[in-house]
């Protein structure tokens, strides 16, 4: 698999955000650490594909992501929190994920992965 950021807020999220808040901020935050300049077009892809399908993934876990051409890597961006309102579904864990669009196969590689990380526990690692 190719090399992939990973990092987890270090505070939760604040109670009650919504999924468009939560977003907005954690793609905001994700580009500040690996994107500079590119926090609104990774909440704009991650938020139209919210809309075609909410990513609530059941378990508590949401997992929106954002493929972006020619985004110069892959990342993985975990936060917590409580209250957190998801498509009617209460969250705790939101995976933002953000892939090349130009690499459909390590998009779904990493899905698999978060899933697989969140139903067993331990350590998030790639």
């Amino acid at each position: 698999m190719n090399t992939v950021k990973v990092a987890q807020r270090t505070v939760g999220l604040p109670n009650g955000m919504s999924s468009c808040e939560c977003i907005r901020l954690m793609a905001r935050e994700a580009a500040e650490l690996w994107y500079p300049g590119l926090g609104e077009e990774l909440a704009a892809a991650a938020l139209e594909r919210e809309q075609a399908e909410p990513t609530c993934l059941g378990h508590g876990l949401a997992v929106p992501h954002a493929r972006v051409t020619g985004l110069p890597g892959a990342a993985v961006y975990v936060a917590k929190g409580d209250g957190l309102s998801w498509s009617a579904e209460a969250v705790d864990c939101v995976a933002l994920l953000c892939v090349p669009a130009e690499l459909p196969e390590l998009h779904l590689q990493l899905l698999s992965r978060v899933v697989r990380w969140r139903m067993k526990g331990g350590e998030l690692c790639f």
